[in-house]
């Protein structure tokens, strides 16, 4: 959260400051629907109204806060990506166990997601990992079903079905300490480790000072994050031999450790220029946002076991993985005056993968592959606003290219184009926006003399209106109509590649009510959303773990009908200053039909590992004393194939984690001029995940982790 900044030498100003700080003040919410704010300024209490964005969206929206995630028992990106409404994550069991999502039953290569603006790729699966994130460094986690409602953005977050939205903290210091350091180990069952290091440095001095209208100035800091984890994986699990009611015994997992490093460093410059403002008779100069310059470095490395299906017998294998990803991205925007705005990003990318089955039964005795992709991105766009209608054109430009060490490998690469053109326009209560996005790409094969080019033309339009005036009750509805090329790992990659595949094309339909309301001199807030959704998706690419997480088959559906509803409901209820309580809820209903072939076996069957009925439970308790979260995930049967046999049938599980922590802060009591020298806190926080020790499978064959335990400790200075 944003401190309060208090102006004791101005008191003529404090009712502007309020204003101003009960605009920017965000309070803790696991899906942030709406809050109470509450603070005090110079002894006086304050509470007042925050309406989150999440209830005037037009597209649905939800958000997950660094606070909540310091209390939830979370330590990966997929555990609070699971409380999302809507959201399918798969995940393969443990720590080390690859983790991707879907949602509203598209692919998960046709869910975006981007990190501090620019969207992630990988070369593994053309899925996205989310274990690759580290959580340490996370302010805020945001999915957009459709798209970001907000203009200034890539084309290419544009042209996803949806989007998850990670954005990393960004420092902010005291005049007194310009230096901030962060440190936490976390230790747990089954040989895990994981311990994180932030360091954030301020460049420049807190305080602008150029206060001439004619100047401008600007501050500078930088942040270093390492991350280094570790876990021998190796969780008992019940192996059943041919059914639930046969024969069992309880085996250890085999071959799922894991170890992964990862670094970032961040160097953020804003510049900012001054603003007459007006107070009743006099004239001040206030410094306002002018442009900012991001600038980030990243590295991963990771070593990981692929533990297999567990068939029968067979719990033991050795195969192998190796990911190394590092890339460099730069983000600029720029006001050109108060109408226009300038936005650049620009990103390289190196992802090399090694995937090692030193059993497998060929000539050489093994398989030893190596893929190595590149990327190069460059995204320029431009805004024009005025107060009630905004503008936005935006291209990207990128090229991809994958490499690998196999015999007769085509080595593709791609160029891809996109423009975006769209506008909003707010009228009183009405809020209408709309976008045209065209799509170039064109692929060649180094070993064919061939290309395969397409490209088509995406509208997306989407519409809010305030139903009455003075409550926050308000109706949503979005189309938009979008589409995915085979990624090269679809197309290419050895036991994976399908070269006849055809790009996936798909029509949204959302409409929805979102309402809330504060009760108990605005303490208590109550808000919900209900969204009803009709996807229609024409060739649509599904992925099938066959042997086990980096050996897949890839096929198309001819025809898809999606349609469910996403329910939400919130309750947040504040006391006093230091004792508040948050119950939050999720209920997805989702069918997702093949309608291809009416003679087929398949037809009007639920496709594989799409459960019908879905939902969470979170709650959060904070006191003076100590902070309680509890999780509660539940999930409805799922088939693994596409017929829907009892043999195909995966049953429903419930899984339930507590966690309890507790921050102690030391302050020095020596001050200068009122603030304090040094501040340093000791947080503990204990996790006890899956209480009922429940045995469940996410992906057949792949037991999942059972009841553990996990103490995390956190330095502040």
């Amino acid at each position: 959260m944003n401190n309060i900044c208090k102006n004791h030498d101005n008191l003529r100003y404090l009712n502007a400051t309020i204003y101003l700080v009960l605009f920017l003040f965000n309070i803790v919410g696991v899906h942030a629907q709406e809050d109470t704010l509450y603070h005090k300024i110079d002894s006086v209490e304050v509470v007042d109204s925050y309406v989150s964005p999440s209830i005037k969206a037009s597209l649905p929206a939800q958000f997950i806060y660094s606070q909540e995630l310091q209390i939830l028992p979370a330590l990966q990106l997929s555990d609070a990506v699971k409380l999302l409404s809507g959201t399918i994550v798969r995940d393969y069991g443990g720590i080390g166990g690859l983790k991707t999502v879907s949602i509203r039953g598209l692919s998960a290569q046709h869910t975006g997601v981007s990190y501090d603006g620019v969207s992630l790729s990988d070369c593994q699966t053309g899925q996205i990992d989310l274990g690759k994130i580290p959580m340490e460094n996370i302010q805020q986690i945001t999915l957009n079903n459709g798209q970001d409602e907000a203009l200034f953005q890539s084309a290419r977050q544009l042209a996803s079905g949806a989007v998850i939205n990670v954005a990393t903290q960004k420092p902010s210091y005291s005049d007194s300490k310009p230096v901030s350091i962060f440190a936490s180990l976390t230790g747990g069952g089954f040989g895990l480790i994981n311990s994180n290091l932030l360091i954030q440095n301020r460049l420049t001095k807190n305080t602008f000072q150029s206060h001439h209208p004619s100047k401008s100035t600007c501050k500078a800091y930088s942040s270093f994050n390492v991350n280094y984890l570790q876990s021998k994986g190796d969780y008992p699990f019940t192996l059943f031999y041919g059914g639930v009611n046969d024969s069992t015994s309880m085996e250890k997992r085999n071959n799922s450790d894991i170890k992964t490093l990862s670094m970032e460093g961040n160097i953020h410059i804003l510049f900012k220029d001054t603003l007459q403002l007006a107070f009743q008779d006099q004239t001040e100069s206030v410094l306002t946002k002018k442009g900012e310059l991001n600038i980030k470095l990243f590295y991963y490395k990771a070593e990981r076991g692929l533990p297999g299906a567990v068939i029968l017998y067979r719990t033991i294998t050795g195969e192998r993985l190796w990911n190394d990803d590092a890339f460099a991205q730069i983000h600029f925007e720029y006001a050109i005056n108060r109408s226009w705005k300038y936005q650049l990003y620009a990103k390289s990318n190196y992802s090399r993968t090694r995937y090692l089955d030193p059993h497998f039964l060929n000539q050489d005795g093994k398989i030893d592959n190596e893929y190595k992709q590149y990327e190069y991105y460059l995204s320029n766009g431009i805004k024009y606003e005025r107060k009630q209608w905004n503008i936005f054109l935006v291209n990207d430009l990128f090229y991809n290219n994958l490499d690998a060490n196999t015999h007769f490998f085509v080595s593709p690469s791609r160029v891809s184009c996109l423009t975006a053109l769209g506008t909003q326009l707010i009228i009183n209560r009405v809020k209408i926006s709309g976008s045209f996005l065209h799509t170039y790409a064109q692929d060649f094969k180094k070993t064919v003399d061939s290309t395969i080019h397409f490209q088509k033309v995406s509208p997306t339009v989407s519409f809010g209106v305030k139903i009455l005036n003075k409550e926050e009750f308000y109706f949503r509805f979005f189309f938009k109509n979008i589409f995915r090329l085979p990624t090269f790992n679809d197309l290419y990659y050895r036991d994976i590649g399908n070269a006849d595949l055809a790009p996936e094309n798909t029509f949204q339909w959302n409409g929805g009510l979102t309402f809330s309301k504060k009760f108990w001199q605005k303490r208590f807030t109550v808000s919900t959303t209900i969204d009803g959704y009709y996807n229609f998706v024409k060739d649509k690419i599904v992925v099938i773990p066959s042997k086990n997480l980096f050996i897949w088959s890839m096929m198309n559906y001819g025809k898809v009908n999606i349609y469910g509803v996403d329910f939400t409901v919130d309750m947040f209820l504040r006391i006093n200053k230091s004792l508040s309580f948050l119950f939050s809820g999720v209920y997805n209903f989702q069918h997702a039909l093949d309608i291809t072939d009416p003679n087929s076996k398949t037809y009007l069957n639920q496709l594989p590992y799409t459960p019908e009925h879905a939902g969470s439970i979170c709650l959060l308790f904070q006191t003076k004393w100590i902070d309680a979260g509890y999780t509660l995930l539940l999930s409805g049967k799922r088939y693994t194939l596409a017929q829907n046999t009892e043999q195909n049938m995966l049953p429903g599980y419930i899984e339930q984690s507590i966690s309890l922590s507790k921050d102690y802060s030391f302050t020095e009591k020596k001050q200068t001029k009122g603030v304090s020298k040094s501040n340093f806190s000791i947080g503990i926080k204990v996790e006890l995940l899956n209480i009922t020790d429940t045995q469940y499978e996410i992906v057949k064959n792949f037991p999942m982790q059972g009841r553990s335990i996990r103490a995390k400790i956190l330095f502040k200075w």
